[in-house]
């Protein structure tokens, strides 16, 4: 049995026969494995040679910063000692907390939720309002509109 590093190895270089126009059987022979085995890791993708997950660029807060930073502006941290602990600039962290709710306003309590969607407009915003203004026909008209 191979170690997971070796296996890893025998992988890479399964894959980069592969992409080098290999057939199957030549390149499990070459690599060292059983046909059958280059064909499981051949069906575990597709049939497509699995590409490298890029490096995160840190353009965008992960999620282990967003509780960090969650966690912190529970206790009361400010927004410079929150920008200190993580590595971040101080606008980046207000950033945060404004658009995940630091701010108290009327539809939200003020409570920080890193984990929130964005709110998308309600079904009928923006649209014609129908001819009649009765109830039952307003939902008629929203029901139909929103499919």
């Amino acid at each position: 049995m191979w170690s997971k590093k070796e296996l890893i190895d025998k992988q890479t270089r399964f894959w980069v026969l592969m992409a080098g126009g290999s057939t199957l059987t030549g390149a499990s022979e070459t690599v060292g494995v059983s046909r059958a085995t280059g064909r499981k890791w051949r069906q575990a993708t597709g049939g497509r040679i699995p590409r490298k997950r890029p490096e995160p660029s840190g353009r965008y807060l992960s999620l282990e910063e967003r509780l960090q930073i969650a966690d912190l502006h529970l206790g009361g941290a400010g927004v410079r000692a929150i920008a200190v602990e993580i590595g971040r600039t101080p606008s980046t962290v207000s950033r945060e907390l404004r658009r995940n709710g630091s701010a108290p306003s009327a539809w939200r309590a003020g409570k920080y939720a890193p984990l929130r969607r964005r709110s998308k407009p309600s079904c009928g915003a923006g649209g014609p309002r129908p001819a009649s203004s009765t109830t039952s026909n307003w939902r008629t008209w929203c029901n139909q509109s929103c499919v």
